[in-house]
C-alpha cells in the first residue's frame, strides 16, 4: 500500500508540466494506460499559482482530503545531506 502511494506521487510529480494552458487530455489517457501500476485507488491534483488546474480521481478508496502516511520517504534526503558534512 506504502509502495503504490509512493509511486502515484513519484508519477505525479514527474508528468508535471509548465505550460502556459494545462491540458488534462494527455494526463487523463496516461494515468488510465498505467492504471494497473498504479494501483486501484490513485488521486492526482496539479496544482498552478495555488490553484488545482487538473484533478483526476481512480478508484474508491482515495479522495483529496485521505491522509495516508509516506513512511520514510525523505530518508534519501536525509543520507545525502549527512554525507555532504562527511
Amino acid at each position: 500500500m506504502k509502495q503504490k502511494f509512493l509511486i502515484a506521487i513519484v508519477f505525479c510529480f514527474a508528468t508535471l508540466v509548465t505550460h502556459a494552458q494545462f491540458e488534462g487530455a494527455e494526463l487523463d489517457a496516461l494515468l488510465e494506460k498505467n492504471k494497473k501500476n498504479l494501483g486501484a485507488d490513485v488521486v492526482t491534483l496539479v496544482y498552478k499559482d495555488g490553484k488545482v488546474v487538473y484533478k483526476k480521481k481512480l478508484g474508491d478508496f482515495f479522495d483529496e482530503k485521505t491522509q495516508v502516511p509516506i513512511a520514510s520517504a525523505s530518508r534519501w534526503l536525509t543520507a545525502a545531506l549527512v554525507l555532504q558534512f562527511i
